[in-house]
């Protein structure tokens, strides 16, 4: 009988007292044993579904309509002999766009407020009228996306350029998580 997995429990990176100790098999506190699953992102988005651990089990995921899974999600299954399941979401190809940071005292080379703003509209533009989901990382001034292929960066450094702006792109392999206002999914 196929065991499944029907509960998030927690999640490895933001639940403090569920957070696991390395990945020797053991989860913190109880110290039970645990197994995972890698998966795209796009897989992290079904409720229900089939999977392959890396201890090699084949089990079932049955979420309650409208969950999703997230990178480093806790699951428990319905048979207690089975151990908690951890989510691990796969490295994917992204842009990384990095802007360079503004000093207002020292303004030699680089972009005036009123040019930057410019850049940041045209930016979430070029983005957001190819549907990508963005990712924020305010301590580095940097914004990613999904790509498909790396002949992306010569086009959004194309239609970047026009904007004439001090951003740099680079293609990167990163786990992606979508900035939680900015996940688009189509027009609505």
């Amino acid at each position: 009988m196929l065991d499944v997995y029907a509960d998030i429990a927690g999640n490895k990176f933001s639940d403090g007292g569920k957070k696991l100790s390395g990945d020797k098999g053991r989860a913190g506190g109880g110290g039970a044993s645990f197994d995972t699953v890698v998966m795209p992102r796009a897989g992290m988005a079904k409720s229900r579904q089939l999977v392959r651990t890396e201890s090699g089990a084949e089990v079932g995921i049955n979420l309650s309509r409208g969950r999703t899974l997230r990178h480093g999600d806790i699951l428990q299954s319905e048979n207690p002999k089975r151990p908690p399941l951890i989510i691990k979401q796969s490295p994917e190809k992204v842009i990384v766009a990095s802007f360079q940071a503004r000093d207002p005292e020292d303004n030699h080379g680089m972009p005036s407020a009123d040019d930057y703003f410019e850049l940041c509209l045209v930016m979430g533009h070029v983005i957001g009228n190819r549907h990508r989901p963005i990712s924020v990382n305010r301590e580095e001034s940097t914004v990613s996306f999904p790509i498909q292929d790396d002949s992306e960066l010569e086009t959004f450094e194309r239609l970047l350029g026009q904007a004439g702006g001090d951003v740099e792109l680079k293609i990167a392999s990163e786990i992606f998580v979508p900035h939680a206002g900015a996940d688009v999914h189509g027009h609505q």
